[in-house]
């Protein structure tokens, strides 16, 4: 018959893996969990693409506080036209009309005259309605949303890494259980084979001890593809190619959280990189609010500008003019409505995503606190499991020898015994990963929490 153990053991083994693994080279890499750690927070390709949102968004705001300075353009044209009114304005502007100039023949049929025109203006807004002011905090807590999701994705690359180091590490001790019941299951193959041919045994009893030795060398060979797809995720976690084996170093700790469930879900409340995201993006958006309403407003520009013209490519004929510009939008189609309908939409959609992730976060909080204890409670209880499915199978052993028990008992008992070391090893993986998901849930997973 097919034995528990081997379904444990296989199941648990595909659970640890997630992606094939990839031919390594002979140079050695040694890594343990802070390295892995470190190293993805350096390379993590998917950190490195957050960052550069957060870069963008950071010229984004030297883009808005832009507008807080004057602007300076130069100009620079050259024109050659026989249009009567074109040559007798540039000779205005060149300041070489002359009384010839203004016969009837001349002003009509002019003869073409060349133009250099070089200028320097400078204009600057002295009332935008709000609408600078506005775009410089639109771009500020776009800005602050930006770091907050990188902070974020920290946490994530951070459990991630934590996540396939104890994958590794419970595939290594998969690895180590799945021998164990192969040694084991040999012996009792052996065994039964002897007394078969003794008869002393039947032959189901050997076709078992079969069954079980193939059973336990499936559940080898799934531990080892379990143990290559999780140095494969390692790989791309923290960006690494195939030119280095890895040498993963097991043993993770991390530090048991010691607050109540209360205080837990109040520190992600004020600290979840993501709630804090959302929340700059509904202050962005409500900057958007004043930016759309400032179109509605008068708009204020001071214009100057100083400018030369000369047949030749000089500085010569100078002139200069300053003025106010007064812009009102008195009628746009409803254009201006809309936009400001758009920003009020987008700031009350914002309220219900932060609602939604404000229960989101408070689920998550207990769920991954009564996970860790229930973890805890099942390690302990796997481990007086494993004491008395051992001395179960040292009894049944005993027993065996003595022919007071069949060989199904005696596989039976060291399916129990396999079983039981699966559990455990399951147990340990959950323990790690759910005190480092009650961590991310409460917006605090950093490197310092391993020990």
């Amino acid at each position: 018959m097919r034995h528990k153990s081997i379904a444990v053991l296989i199941m648990a083994g595909a659970a640890f893996g997630v992606q094939p693994a990839m031919a390594a080279d002979a140079q050695t890499l040694s890594l343990d969990v802070h390295d892995g750690v470190s190293l993805a927070l350096k390379q993590s390709p998917a950190l490195m693409a957050s960052e550069m949102r957060v870069s963008s968004a950071d010229a984004d705001l030297a883009a808005a506080r832009s507008a807080l300075f004057p602007r300076v353009d130069v100009h620079s044209t050259a024109m050659k036209t026989d249009s009567p009114l074109g040559v007798f304005g540039t000779k205005l502007l060149q300041q070489s009309v002359t009384p010839g100039d203004m016969a009837i023949n001349t002003l009509n049929n002019p003869n073409a005259v060349t133009n250099f025109q070089n200028s320097v203006s400078a204009s600057y807004p002295l009332f935008a309605g709000g609408a600078v002011s506005g775009r410089i905090d639109q771009a500020q807590y776009g800005l602050d949303a930006s770091m907050h999701a990188t902070a974020m994705r920290r946490q994530n690359v951070i459990y991630q890494v934590i996540r396939s180091f104890a994958a590794l590490e419970a595939a290594h001790a998969m690895k180590t259980v799945a021998t164990q019941a192969i040694k084991s299951s040999e012996e009792y193959l052996r065994v039964a084979s002897a007394l078969l041919a003794r008869g002393m045994v039947v032959k189901s009893d050997m076709l078992n001890a079969k069954v079980h030795l193939e059973d336990s060398q499936v559940a080898a060979i799934a531990a080892t593809n379990a143990e290559a797809r999780s140095l494969d995720d390692i790989r791309a976690l923290l960006n690494l190619g195939s030119t280095h084996a890895l040498q993963i170093k097991d043993d993770i700790t991390i530090q048991v959280p010691d607050r109540s469930l209360a205080q837990l879900t109040e520190t992600a409340l004020h600290k979840r990189p993501d709630l804090l995201a959302l929340r700059a993006q509904e202050d962005a958006a409500q900057a958007g609010s004043t930016v759309a309403r400032a179109s509605m407003l008068p708009h204020v520009n001071l214009v100057a500008s100083e400018q030369w013209n000369d047949p030749n490519w000089r500085l010569q004929h100078p002139n200069y003019e300053i003025a106010a510009m007064v812009d009102l939008n008195l009628f746009a189609g409803g254009r201006d409505k809309a936009a400001m309908d758009k920003a009020q939409a987008e700031h009350s959609r914002l309220e219900f995503e932060i609602a939604d992730k404000t229960r989101r976060i408070e689920n998550d909080v207990a769920d991954a606190y009564r996970s860790l204890h229930e973890t805890n409670q099942r390690l302990a209880s796997r481990q007086q499991a494993l004491a008395q499915a051992q001395e179960s199978l040292r009894i049944t052993e005993a027993r065996f020898k003595v022919g007071l028990e069949r060989m199904a008992d005696l596989l039976q008992a060291q399916t129990q015994q396999d079983q039981a070391r699966a559990e455990i090893i399951q147990a340990r993986f959950d323990q790690v990963t759910t005190r480092a998901r009650l961590y991310l849930a409460t917006g605090q997973l950093t490197p310092e929490v391993l020990q």
